[in-house]
């Protein structure tokens, strides 16, 4: 099996169908991003299209289906994806889908349709997909994946398997990041990617350590009224908006931690403490669940057509002034 660690407990749940031939027709593969589920989503189409006899689910990976699906040149594997500059999933693209799974299988197998990121699906596509699961086709299987399950109507999760992933131990990130010689401190990348591996071994790529540095310099500065909203936004738009935001986000849970729980408050981003601490203390537990709200609201918008720089500017604005007093 060529799944990460933590995706164990979920292959092994998908697994024990596939041995007593009770594969479902549709699964739902969900968790937080960097916890590799487009990778799990990969490992269950080769398995299900592998043409190999074999007692276990694992692809063979040398059979002329393992070969064509790893050449992207399958005819019974589909996926549905975004579109270039579009934020959501069309109807059209679940209606192709649907006649996809819909005819024959040219291997005579199963056929395997992929949708990643299910949540974007509109309601008009959602409510066609819909129609599929209730009256599913043949040997048809649909693989569903998503971060934001939720937002998925509950008629659509209700027919789907659910194979939920969800991040490993701390301790358990920081040793997989030492096994793939690391460069940085694992144990501050496992805290910064809230446990989520994938994630975490992006923090030590691309400067994205020395900008999140510059973002939070730029936010002492708003709050401290060395500079003003405006200013700060240009900073916290240049680059990555959804990891800005994100960010932001966690620094105010951990002001809060330490406005609540005090000094000794476990954080995500623990070598930041001191500097934390001293914006604990100038805020109210309010103020700053108001500005997580907004921070968590900016998240949100990074998945719209939203411009970046309105979109940081429109949340910082909360930010400016010396706020609630503590």
């Amino acid at each position: 099996m060529s799944c990460y660690p933590w995706q164990r407990a979920a292959w092994e749940l998908y697994a024990a169908r596939w041995s007593n031939a009770t594969v479902p027709h549709a699964l739902l593969i969900a968790g937080p991003r960097g916890l590799g589920k487009r990778a799990l989503a990969a490992e269950l189409a080769a398995s299900l299209l592998c043409r190999v006899p074999r007692e276990e689910a694992v692809a063979c990976r040398n059979c002329g289906g393992c070969r064509q699906l790893a050449a992207a040149v399958h005819p019974d594997y589909w996926q549905v994806s975004l579109e270039p500059k579009r934020s959501q999933i069309r109807v059209e693209q679940i209606r192709e889908l649907i006649a996809f799974v819909s005819l024959t299988s040219q291997h005579g197998g199963r056929k395997v349709a992929v949708i990643e990121p299910a949540e974007r699906m509109n309601a008009s596509a959602a409510n066609a997909l819909l129609k599929t699961l209730e009256e599913p086709p043949g040997e048809g299987v649909l693989v569903l994946v998503s971060e934001l399950p939720g937002r998925l109507p509950a008629t659509v999760r209700s027919r789907c398997v659910p194979l939920q992933l969800r991040p490993p131990p701390a301790a358990e990130v920081a040793a997989w990041l030492r096994a793939r010689n690391y460069q940085g401190d694992p144990a501050l990348a496992a805290n910064l990617a809230r446990g989520r591996p994938l994630a975490a071994l992006e923090w030590g790529r691309g400067g994205r350590l020395e900008r999140r540095l510059a973002l939070f310099e730029a936010l002492e500065s708003l709050l401290g009224g060395r500079c003003g909203a405006l200013p700060a936004a240009q900073t916290f738009g240049a680059g990555d908006t959804r990891e800005a935001m994100g960010l932001l986000a966690a620094w105010t849970r951990d002001l809060l931690r330490l406005r609540l729980a005090g000094a000794d408050a476990e954080l995500e981003h623990p070598d930041l403490r001191p500097r934390l601490l001293r914006l604990a203390h100038q805020h109210s537990p309010r103020w700053l669940l108001a500005r997580l709200d907004e921070a968590h609201r900016g998240e949100q918008l990074c998945d719209t057509p939203v411009a970046p720089q309105l979109l940081v500017e429109d949340v910082l604005v909360g930010w400016s002034g010396a706020g609630e007093p503590p």
